[in-house]
């Protein structure tokens, strides 16, 4: 799974997405993290459907239509869903953070930068948003603002490996090889099943020592 696909899980009802695939799982792999359960659209407890007029139907009715529509790989119904429960209530941080997710996952990065700082704003102690939106900004070549939001997200929480090897990873694209082998190692020493992270920094110790 590429970076726009990675990295993040969040948390929920809005897990279900694995809207945080791109900040919880990891660069260019298949492997999966799990933290907070609430990351994957599987997790979410399926809702009995039931007909409701258009007028009456809510943002969380409209979720639990989205997160079935991914579930069935339908990437555009899931939007247009998700759209409609945003026009209906622009603060609720499950509809932002998955929405956000399908348009990075869509490939308008832009889009879903200003999705995640939405939810940024309305809450600024998620990691895995910071997690996120730090991969957009780094596939954007945006290394100063990505390593902004993974400092953050080690500010919330300085134990999760995920974090230190995605950061790890913007740190050898701007040359900061020492720094990025210090976080390889605290990857690893906080999750030893990370082979990533081992491999990772296998080749650059390697590398240093030609």
């Amino acid at each position: 799974m590429n970076t726009l696909q990675i990295i993040m899980l969040a948390a929920a009802g809005y897990f279900a997405f694995k809207v945080y695939e791109h900040v919880l799982t990891l660069d260019d792999k298949e492997k999966k993290v799990e933290k907070k359960d609430t990351s994957t659209i599987e997790g979410n407890e399926e809702k009995e459907e039931v007909a409701k007029p258009l007028t009456l139907i809510d943002a969380e009715y409209l979720i639990t239509q989205a997160d079935e529509a991914f579930k069935n790989d339908d990437i555009d119904r899931a939007e247009e869903l998700l759209e409609e429960a945003y026009e209906k209530d622009s603060k609720h941080l499950d509809v932002i953070n998955k929405l956000a997710f399908i348009n990075a996952k869509k490939g308008n990065s832009e889009k879903a930068i200003e999705l995640y700082n939405s939810s940024i704003e309305l809450d600024y102690s998620d990691d895995l948003v910071h997690n996120a939106i730090a991969s957009l900004y780094k596939e954007n070549k945006n290394y100063s603002k990505a390593k902004e939001h993974y400092e953050l997200a080690l500010k919330i929480d300085n134990e999760y490996a995920v974090t230190y090897y995605n950061y790890a990873n913007l740190l050898v694209l701007t040359d900061e090889l020492d720094r990025a082998i210090e976080y390889y190692r605290k990857a690893i020493e906080l999750d030893s099943d990370l082979e990533e992270a081992q491999s990772e920094l296998e080749k650059l110790e390697s590398k240093q020592l030609d």
